[in-house]
């Protein structure tokens, strides 16, 4: 017996005997991730949100293309991006 404890203490195995089973016992639990709901939360929040985004990149950008001016800029966007970030702040 100690001669096949020292091989497995060799070899890396523990050779600890039972000992080893018993630590993975208690720590082979699985991990739960966020339930069916949460996910679907999640899921659809963020192609809300990178759809939202997007729509603003794109208004930032016509805007700038049919003034040919960054001063205005704000005042194209103003509504989405207040609620949009709004969300982004709530959630």
């Amino acid at each position: 017996m100690a001669a096949g404890a020292a091989t497995a203490a060799a070899k890396g195995n523990g050779g600890g005997g039972g000992r080893a089973g018993a630590g993975e016992a208690g720590g082979a639990r699985k991990k739960k991730g966020p339930g069916p709901l949460a996910t679907a939360y999640l899921v659809i929040y963020n192609v809300v949100m990178t759809a939202g985004w997007l729509v603003i990149a794109v208004g930032l950008v016509r805007a700038y293309l049919a003034k040919g001016s960054y001063h205005s800029l704000y005042y194209s966007i103003e509504k989405p991006l207040k609620f949009f970030q709004t969300g982004a702040l709530l959630e």
